[in-house]
Parts: C-alpha cells; structure tokens; sequence
C-alpha cells in the first residue's frame, strides 16, 4: 500500500509540476470571480430596468401617460379610471402602496355603476355597489389598510358565483395578514402571501375540475401544495429567501449570496473540461514523451501504475470541486456579505417540512454534479489509455461533454427513441432526474446509477487492456 501511495504522490508531482496545471487552476479562480462581476452586472441591470410599478415614492407626471392613454384608446371603463387615476395623483400615491390597488378596485366597481342600467342591476345592488366605492375611497384617503383588507373580504362572501372552498382560497390571504399585523408593502413577506394565496387558487381550481371529471397533472398539484406549505414555514419563521430557487433570475435586483453561490454549481462544466484535458493527457503523455519505458522499469505492476494515474485523476477532480466551491464562497461573500448565510434549505416530504443547511445543500449540488465530471474524465482516460493520444483522448472527452446532451435532446425528441435513455449522456443528470424533470419518464436515479456504474466499467476496462496488455 505504501508503493501504491508513492505512486499516486509521483503523479501529483508530476501534474504540479507543469504550467498548464496552474494555469487551469487560475481559470478555476476567474470562473468564480467572473461568475460574481456578472451577477454584479446583472443586478446593476434589472436596477436600470427595474418596471415603474415597483415605485415606492410619487413622483410629478407618474400616472401622465396612463392618463393620457386612456384617454387616446377609450377602453370601456375608461372614464372612471381616469378619475382613479386623476385621484392617485391629486393624493400623490405611488404605484407600490396598496393605495393603488385599492383605487383600481374602486375605479372597477364604479364600471359597474355606470353601466347598471345595461346590466339590469336592481336598486339595492346598485346602492350595495355605490357604499362599496365608497367605502374603498375612505380607506385609501384615511391611509387605512384593515379596512381595505376588510372590504375585500366582505366583497368576497358575497359573491353568490364563489364556492364555500373558493370563497376561503380568495379571502385567505387578507384573513391572514389581518390576523398576524403584517401590513402590505413589496418586503419579501408581502410578496410571498400574495405567491401563496395565487398558488391555494390554483389548487382548488384544479381540485374542482377534478372532482368535476377533468384529468389534472396530480405532479403539479402536488408541487403546488408542497411549495403552499414551504411558503407558510417561510413566513412563521421569518426566512427571506427560498434557496430552491434562488438564482440569477430574481427580479428587481434582489439578488444576494445565495442566488449566486446555487448558480455556481452550473458552472461545475469549466471543471469537467480542466479535468478533461489532465485525464486524457496523463497516460498518452507518458508514451508521446518516451518516460512510459523508466515507469516500466520499476518493480510495480501495470495495472498498479494505470490505477495510481487513476486516483490521481480523480482525486485532483473532486479537489478542484471543494477548492471551486470554497473560492465561490468567499467571493460570494466578498461581493454580497454574510448576512443570508444561516438561511436554510426547506423540502418537503411526507407533509412535513424539512430544514437543511444552505452549505449542505449546494455541496450536495456539487457532488450530484461530479457524476458527469467521474464519467467523462474516465472516458478521456480510456481513450488515453487506448489510443495513446492526448489530442484525441481529450478532443473526445470535450466533444462528449459538450454534445452528449444534444445527442440525448435529438434522439429522444426529434426522433422519439426512447432506447436513448440507455445512453450514458442521459444519465449523468441526477439532479434533473431527482427532481422529475429528465426528459424520459419513469426514469429513477437508481436505474441511472447502474447505467453510469456499467459504463464507466466498461471505460476502465478499455484503459486497463489498452495499457496492460498491450506493448509498449
């Protein structure tokens, strides 16, 4: 065993010892830094396009061109928007406050006032309509939002059209803010009951055509009541963020360290083609150099030497992961504090929700990542092994890496065959897989596993006969 270890220290060395190793280990550190001057990029971005209807503070002419729109196109109801408009703005209400909200439903109601002769709306209707408008005007001019809150629920309960469930779907969230204080605003809370109360309407919706006989996709139902109840856990125990889908994409420039550190785990590809290019040069190297004959001279087996090379590459693989996550870390940090780091990864499972540390669970990204790293490497390797040929063990390995999923993509979509999914190219995803988003159905991670593990037999095999058995 000691021999073996040599062996495996010799390899490092050797791999040390040349510039394009530290230079790979120097576009490791730029991918990580690249990855953070972009996010900051594209948060300067969605700043600059940040839509007008974020706006927390009123500023002179903001409804102008809504005013004068209405005007131009005379959309039916376009006179009492118009005075809802012209009321904002006489009250100086900026398009966050709930305020506008407020002023659009009373400009809605008015609509029907004015067209109750057409409608044949009876006299009480019509003077339960007119207290209504009115009663939304005194909650906007008295600043008070229980009040608004109230009237939506009143309005609610008594709409004849509304089921028992659909009638406590809608007024769920003005119920909810009314009973824990939590006044409306843009903070991430506000947002996320508004997220909620949208998600519990699409689940009775689609429980209602269900029961009625219409086919549902039970996996959305069943995504849409897990994210519901991950919603709520957010809220009780006041979590910002939902790590699941933190990223990149955030809207209005929210972004923090989570969003960027989750998105580093799709760079694990820049690692996979370094990787590449130490795999398919570490055995070819040795033959293209003429030092494969003073390793031979030693008193070690083949088939030791090919898997000290081996480990060496895998090893230095998964060093490069903990060293490419530990740099994203640190210039997440760098760029966007620690203030977020405690926030927890919630699931679902079984109706309970579970809490995992936000650090566990992108490293858990990252090794579910390092399949496709483990798969090509090995590919390299063989055909290193094989072939003798650093040129073409890594041109392969990197056109493997590269195509292997526009292969998948063209096999089973353009010309549904569903034998692709055999392929190693549609196994390697395990995230996707995990998450039921793989392009081939019932597809389990075990079965991708046992496809990967036959595979990647079959690639060491090749390099074992092509380096053992062969002459040199």
């Amino acid at each position: 065993m000691g021999k073996f270890f040599k062996l495996v220290q010799n390899e490092y060395i050797k791999i040390l010892n040349r510039i394009s190793t530290w230079i790979i280990l120097g576009l490791v550190v730029l991918a990580a830094l690249g990855l953070c001057l972009v996010s900051v990029l594209v948060k300067n971005e969605m700043n600059r396009n940040n839509d007008t209807y974020s706006q927390s503070t009123y500023t002179d002419g903001m409804y102008d061109s809504e005013i004068a729109y209405q005007k131009d196109s005379k959309p039916e109801g376009y006179e009492q928007m118009i005075e809802a408009l012209e009321f904002l703005r006489d009250n100086k209400i900026p398009y966050a406050d709930w305020r506008y909200a407020a002023a659009n439903d009373m400009a809605q109601v008015k609509t029907q006032l004015a067209s109750a002769s057409a409608s044949g709306l009876d006299d009480a209707t019509v003077k339960a309509l007119t207290k209504t408008a009115q009663d939304y005007k005194n909650a906007i001019l008295a600043k008070d939002w229980k009040a608004y809150y109230q009237i939506k629920i009143d309005v609610i309960q008594e709409d004849a059209s509304l089921s028992k469930e659909e009638k406590e779907m809608q007024e769920w969230q003005y119920q909810y803010r009314l009973g824990h204080d939590l006044k409306p605003g843009s903070d991430w809370k506000s947002n996320l009951i508004t997220e909620t109360a949208t998600l519990k309407a699409q689940v009775a919706s689609m429980r209602k055509e269900q029961e009625s006989g219409t086919a549902q996709d039970m996996e959305k139902l069943n995504q849409n009541v897990d994210k519901i109840q991950a919603n709520l856990y957010r809220i009780e125990h006041n979590i910002r963020l939902d790590i699941a889908s933190a990223g990149l994409t955030h809207p209005q420039g929210t972004l923090g360290f989570w969003d960027v550190f989750s998105t580093s785990s799709k760079m694990i590809s820049v690692i996979s083609l370094l990787i590449i290019v130490i795999a398919g040069s570490c055995v070819a190297s040795e033959f293209s150099s003429g030092t494969i004959k003073f390793l031979l001279i030693n008193p070690v087996k083949r088939g030791k030497i090919l898997f000290s090379k081996y480990v060496m590459v895998v090893s230095f693989a998964y060093l490069m992961l903990l060293f490419f996550f530990i740099l994203n870390a640190l210039f997440c940090m760098m760029f966007y504090g620690t203030g977020d780091l405690g926030i927890p990864y919630l699931s679902v499972a079984g109706g309970t929700v579970h809490s995992t540390p936000g650090f566990a669970y992108i490293a858990g990204k990252y090794l579910l990542a390092s399949v496709d790293i483990l798969v090509m490497a090995t590919l390299a390797f063989a055909i290193s092994s094989l072939i003798r040929s650093s040129a073409l063990a890594i041109g392969v390995g990197a056109f493997a890496m590269l195509g292997g999923n526009t292969l998948i993509l063209i096999l089973k979509q353009a010309l549904n065959l569903d034998w692709a999914r055999y392929l190693i190219f549609a196994n390697t995803n395990l995230s996707s897989i995990m998450d039921g988003s793989s392009l081939f159905a019932h597809q389990s991670v075990q079965f991708a596993l046992i496809v990967v593990a036959v595979h990647m037999f079959v690639f060491l095999l090749t390099a074992w006969d092509g380096f053992v058995r062969r002459e040199v």
